[in-house]
């Protein structure tokens, strides 16, 4: 599989670069016209040549909060060192380039490059961290992973009155999970009609989230459980399409392929309870493996 994405890839680029020597045949009025359709009408206008940004600085969380840190990464009390920059090479009539990055010292960083040519061609890509911190101040007397098992001097019951251990067997777990995408994307105009656009991309998810686990099939013995999920995700796209537009008609084909994994396809946990009678453990399925193959026009 791995190689038919490798081979489409290459396909792709190369069909970019195709298309992009195919713009030589363009005559200067089309060519003109369209710079002027690609143009922004609200930037304001940049200077050829080279630009440079940057910034450099500590930051300081005077106390753990993992709601003030949710999505920034921000969470824990401490000396953080933050930084950003934005490099740019502005063009008349050859290709420009520009790199992006801020809040390159947390977990939340982001990155982009990009290459482009108006009214030819544009590259772009992108990487970008997402971290989710949810609870810190959660406890559970299970350990493990995909498997969660109870202390060796656990005591059951038939209620969590009942659990006499329990205080004395918590653990804390921290309710975290981050995103990490990378991501290839890219359009080019191969004449004044015809537009081609491509996007490639990965994205992974790693981390541990809360879920309600159920033992029994009636109110009088089922016994609730919350458990800590492992969260342990891939997953990859692909894109392609072909636009053709005139002042009366607009069409456009594109072909769709997604594919998820996840590492874990279940979780199994001791039974804490004395209810119900003879069943020791439980099982979840979790989010399955899948699939997505999709043309449209």
């Amino acid at each position: 599989m791995m190689n038919k994405k490798i081979s489409l890839l290459l396909l792709t680029v190369w069909a970019m670069g195709s298309a992009i020597q195919a713009q030589e045949s363009l005559n200067p009025e089309d060519l003109e016209n369209l710079k002027k359709a690609w143009r922004c009408k609200y930037c304001p206008e940049q200077e050829p040549g080279f630009s440079a940004e940057a910034y450099l600085g500590p930051l300081y969380i005077s106390n753990d909060s993992f709601k003030y840190g949710e999505y920034t990464g921000l969470n824990r009390e401490g000396f953080y060192i933050d930084g950003g920059m934005a490099l740019k090479y502005q063009a008349e009539n050859a290709p420009s380039w520009q790199l992006t990055g801020k809040n390159l010292g947390l977990s939340s960083r982001e990155l982009q490059a990009s290459l482009s040519q108006p009214a030819r061609y544009h590259l772009e890509i992108n990487y970008q961290q997402l971290p989710q911190a949810s609870l810190d101040t959660a406890r559970t007397p299970y350990t493990g992973n995909n498997t969660l098992i109870l202390p060796t001097t656990w005591a059951s019951g038939t209620t969590t009155a009942d659990f006499n251990t329990l205080d004395t067997t918590l653990m804390r777990r921290s309710f975290e999970t981050e995103r990490k995408n990378v991501s290839l994307t890219g359009k080019y105009l191969i004449n004044t009609h015809w537009q081609g656009q491509f996007s490639i991309g990965q994205e992974s998810k790693q981390g541990l989230k809360p879920v309600g686990a159920l033992l029994g099939n009636s109110f009088a013995i089922a016994r609730v459980a919350l458990l800590p999920e492992p969260v342990d995700y891939r997953s990859q796209h692909l894109q392609l399409s072909i636009d053709f537009r005139s002042p009366k008609i607009y069409s456009q084909a594109s072909y769709h392929y997604a594919q998820f994994d996840n590492k874990n396809s279940s979780l199994t946990w001791q039974n804490a309870y004395t209810e119900p009678t003879g069943i020791t453990q439980g099982q979840l399925a979790l989010a399955p493996d899948n699939q997505l193959h999709r043309l449209s026009w």
